[in-house]
């Protein structure tokens, strides 16, 4: 397809719990402010350069799937959606200019499966251990060189996949994990 915005066709869908809209021409994710039932969410394959602060709004997000976009610009607003103490590996990378996961995961504890695939991600936070229900993440194809520690601590995660990095360095304990794919 060659939709680039739907903001008033989802507006007033506020039952909406399942939203593919892949493969289309986005450069922004859609404003879903009113869609906070939304469970499944498929934003792949467009254009997106940036994860806007919104998207945390979605509390009852089970899956996301951001890959083959072209994200790498983190918004300093999203730092304002959580005291310091939560985001203090955070603050670092940005001011090296980093490109990494933004904070606003750490609200979507629901999540189940992240795919983050094919974007231009080298630096995954410590926050990453908030995501508790994740049992698929997707970080292939990305400018990864480290896994955090607490990778380890994310119990439910039975699908990982980090394939196509720049990996120099994994965590000591990955073998603490229950995974069936890495």
């Amino acid at each position: 397809n060659k939709l680039e915005d739907i903001d008033t066709l989802l507006s007033p869908l506020i039952n909406l719990k399942y939203l593919n809209i892949s493969n289309n021409m986005f450069k922004i994710v859609p404003t879903l402010n009113n869609n906070i039932k939304l469970t499944y969410l498929d934003i792949s394959h467009n254009y997106i350069t940036f994860i806007p602060d919104y998207l945390c709004n979605l509390i009852n997000l089970e899956y996301l799937n951001l890959s083959y976009n072209a994200i790498s610009v983190i918004r300093n607003k999203l730092l304002s959606l959580f005291n310091i103490t939560d985001c203090t590996q955070f603050i670092s990378p940005l001011l090296l200019n980093r490109q990494c996961i933004p904070p606003l995961f750490s609200n979507l504890i629901h999540l189940q499966e992240l795919n983050l695939s094919s974007n231009n991600i080298d630096f995954i936070p410590d926050f990453i251990n908030n995501l508790y229900n994740l049992t698929t993440l997707n970080l292939s194809y990305n400018k990864i060189i480290i896994i955090p520690h607490n990778i380890t601590l994310l119990n439910n995660l039975t699908h990982l996949n980090l394939s196509h990095n720049n990996i120099s360095l994994l965590p000591t304990n990955m073998y603490n994990l229950s995974l069936n794919y890495l």
